[in-house]
């Protein structure tokens, strides 16, 4: 009986253990490729900031980046896309970007897709008005 009991309380730490550790197989790593930024400013001093951000990620799903240091009037453009770099056809391989700006100057950059973006290089296309 007591050997059963040892079993028995050995299965349920193994058990909790597994089911602790579950959230934990999912790891993001993402390195910077490059960053291009354009300005084109107007005479009466308005701007239009574009970014194109080339991003390498392993692991997976990458769901969100940050980018930190925007305008604090920023207005963010509508048509934010990520698409594979590799791609040969811009149209239709991209998935569409939901940008939120934050008080503390960041833009919060969501990728509009269930499953986010896995192992591999994307290119990251937004832009906003200051």
């Amino acid at each position: 009986m007591y050997v059963w009991l040892r079993h028995l309380r050995t299965a349920w730490t193994v058990a909790a253990l597994i089911l602790v550790a579950l959230p934990a197989r999912a790891w993001v790593e993402t390195s910077l490729s490059s960053h291009v930024v354009t300005i084109d400013v107007e005479r009466d001093g308005r701007a239009v900031v574009a970014h194109e951000i080339l991003m390498k990620v392993r692991g997976g799903p990458l769901k969100s980046i940050e980018l930190a240091g925007v305008d604090a009037d920023a207005e963010v453009l509508p048509d934010a896309t990520v698409a594979p770099a590799e791609s040969n056809s811009a149209a239709g391989a991209g998935h569409p970007l939901v940008i939120e700006r934050r008080e503390d100057r960041t833009l919060r950059i969501d990728i509009d897709h269930e499953k986010g973006l896995r192992r591999g290089t994307y290119l990251f296309k937004l832009g906003y008005r200051t």
